[in-house]
């Protein structure tokens, strides 16, 4: 049985309401079987959420849109947003995080799956350092069937996460933070189709907010060959533009200028080459050092 399935098995025994609003946007590129377990996993969180917001990004499939009736009808902590043509992440994002109300905004994506008790870590963390603006976590990166594959780290420290952030020390999709804050320095650049959060942290260093990463997975991550592929040469060419400019903004070391251009040349590589040299990449990636 995929682990993701005794979730969906499992009630929320801890209090509920607590000042989160958890965004989860959603495409007909995703299959309906991820979306229910990304659901369900935040419905049975320990510590659950004060609103739930699914964000439809253009048209989708019946049986997404069917789910995503089905959530909002039998829980009034989930909420709809149809964008009615796709807009891409940053819209998505942008939308939802100006159509909640709370101190906290919680990343989720529509493929992924939360351990039981994320928020309640992330909550508990917020409560103890006040002074963080955003937290985020490890992941353990599954196949297509739920099989655990690896254990991601990133840097824990706001210090360590300065040092490396043209590595981009975040997993997206575990991060939660401090709403004001990020509509403070703009908000997920629009005019970004692709790591539209890479930039929002190099923005959000140069307004020396406070970063910290969780020594604790957070999420199951959702890793296959289709990973690969979407991240072609195209992302990976938008990819070493943002990071030579935050490098740039953060005043970088010289050094992280070439380092950058590496994941580019791999992405030029044939599929079976790239899943090798992936391979090798990650058993150096400074990010697993902590």
């Amino acid at each position: 049985m995929d682990s993701s399935d005794l979730y969906c098995n499992q009630r929320a025994v801890s209090v509920s309401g607590a000042d989160i609003t958890v965004g989860i946007p959603f495409h007909s590129g995703i299959k309906s079987v991820y979306f229910q377990k990304a659901v369900d996993s935040i419905l049975v969180q320990t510590v659950l959420p004060k609103k739930i917001l699914l964000i439809q990004d253009g048209s989708v499939g019946q049986e997404l849109s069917a789910l995503s009736t089905y959530y909002q009808a039998s829980d009034e902590r989930v909420m709809s947003l149809v964008i009615p043509q796709n807009m891409g992440l940053a819209y998505a994002l942008n939308l939802s995080i100006l159509s909640s109300h709370t101190t906290y905004y919680a990343r989720m994506d529509a493929d992924d799956i939360a351990v039981p008790n994320r928020l309640e870590l992330q909550m508990n963390f917020a409560l103890q350092n006040p002074e963080i603006d955003v937290i985020g976590g490890f992941a353990e990166d599954i196949d297509v069937n739920g099989s655990g594959i690896r254990q991601r780290r990133v840097p824990t420290t706001h210090q360590q996460i300065l040092r490396l952030l043209w590595t981009n020390p975040f997993i997206h999709s575990t991060v939660m933070f401090r709403r004001q804050a990020i509509l403070d320095v703009g908000l997920y650049s629009q005019n970004l189709r692709k790591r539209q959060d890479y930039d929002l942290w190099f923005r959000c260093a140069n307004s020396r907010l406070q970063f910290a990463n969780i020594p604790k997975t957070l999420i199951h991550y959702r890793f296959t060959p289709e990973t690969l592929r979407r991240n072609n040469w195209r992302v990976s060419a938008i990819h070493v533009r943002i990071g030579w400019r935050g490098c740039w903004l953060v005043r970088a070391s010289p050094y992280t200028f070439i380092l950058l251009t590496i994941p580019f040349f791999s992405s030029l590589l044939p599929l079976p080459l790239r899943q090798l040299v992936q391979r090798f990449l990650w058993m150096i990636d400074p990010r697993n050092k902590f």
